[in-house]
């Protein structure tokens, strides 16, 4: 029987402190350890000004343990072995540093950590363990879309290990055999919240895709960026839809509470550490590295910038969508409060018309909370 407090002593926090996991390919995780009850550091001797190094708070070990082996438990069950190698699976490796699933799963968790997370890993092994247990999958075809022109599809379904949530949810549009795919929503659910990692685009190419996309347009309806102060004009009209339509099913289902975390921090340092190691190994010349450097310091911040202008625009067109507090105000998470279902507006029929067709087929199946 695999040791998973084991693995994650003697395996796990040596290696992350050096930066790099040992899963039979490398993951570029770093992070500090303090365990309160020993007085023990594990300090990382990672040399890169590049990289933010999080501390991992142990003050309970043994509740900290429970939950780690329960999540990873609870993790290796859910995930099948496609998400990994096969001789991740099999435990070919274990004798050799123990590399197996239960490892994998272990640094694959603290990926998707923010710095609050680390602060707190209860809170964070109990958010996972809801985001798995709290997993649904579900398919409704919620009908058609005058606007759009199309049948829409909504689905729940199980995503990778390697993504940042056990969830995600999506959007289809189709006509006959056309079909276009709306960019995924990577979700989580804990108690009475849902947690919002990342909208994910996809790729369509197809006429059919050009027409909606060309009908994605009326998202400009009701929009003047002189009435506010933030300006979120700079959206992408399927992010926004699909948001739309993610949030009215939420909101259908009887959830209030949105919470959106702004940067995973290992997921950062990982990209960083990459460059670095390129370089080191003179792959790369210092030009180069400063070109990738910069591009990724402009690519997360459109990403992150751009999902919570997402979320302030959705917000403009409602009158129950609440911003409770913006990234770094309280912490480092958007929050967002929905408010009374019954007497909700909306000045654009698009998004108006898209969460209707929702809330009409939760009503008349009778799922409706």
């Amino acid at each position: 029987m695999i040791d998973i407090k084991k693995i994650f002593y003697e395996e796990i926090l040596p290696e992350a402190v050096c930066g790099r996991v040992n899963v039979y390919q490398y993951y570029n995780i770093v992070f500090n350890t303090y365990i309160y009850e020993e007085g023990k550091k594990y300090s990382s001797n990672v040399e890169n000004s590049d990289v933010f190094i999080p501390t991992l708070m142990i003050k309970n070990k043994e509740l900290f343990d429970k939950l780690l082996c329960e999540y990873v438990n609870l993790a290796c069950d859910f995930y099948d072995n496609s998400n990994f190698l096969d001789c991740v699976c099999d435990n070919s490796l274990f004798s050799d540093g123990m590399i197996c699933k239960e490892k994998a799963v272990m640094a694959l968790l603290f990926a998707n950590a923010t710095y609050e997370d680390f602060n707190n890993p209860i809170n964070f092994f109990k958010k996972r363990i809801d985001f798995i247990n709290n997993y649904n999958e579900m398919q409704l075809d919620i009908g058609y879309s005058f606007i759009l022109k199309a049948n829409l599809i909504i689905k729940t379904a199980k995503d990778i290990v390697n993504n940042e949530t056990p969830s995600q949810f999506i959007v289809e549009a189709y006509d006959g055999d056309d079909k276009f795919i709306f960019p995924r929503l990577k979700y989580g659910i804990s108690g009475d919240t849902v947690y919002i990692y990342a909208i994910q685009n996809e790729i369509n190419v197809s006429d059919f895709g050009k027409k909606i996309n060309r009908r994605l347009y009326k998202i400009g309806e009701g929009f003047n960026e002189e009435d506010i102060d933030e300006n979120p004009r700079d959206i992408t009209a399927s992010f926004l839809v699909v948001l739309n339509m993610a949030i009215s099913y939420f909101m259908a289902m009887g959830y209030d509470k949105i919470v959106v975390p702004s940067i995973l921090i290992e997921r950062w340092n990982a990209k960083r550490m990459a460059t670095d190691i390129k370089y080191r190994h003179k792959k790369i010349d210092g030009d180069k590295k400063r070109e990738l450097d910069l591009r990724q310091e402009i690519i997360q911040s459109n990403l992150t910038n751009k999902l919570v202008r997402t979320f302030l625009r959705l917000a403009f067109h409602y009158n129950n969508i609440d911003i409770m507090a913006l990234p770094y105000e309280v912490d480092s998470y958007l929050h967002i409060r929905l408010n009374d279902k019954i007497l909700m507006e909306c000045n654009n029929n698009l998004l108006l018309e898209t969460g209707n067709l929702i809330r009409d087929k939760l009503l008349e199946d009778n799922l409706y909370r």
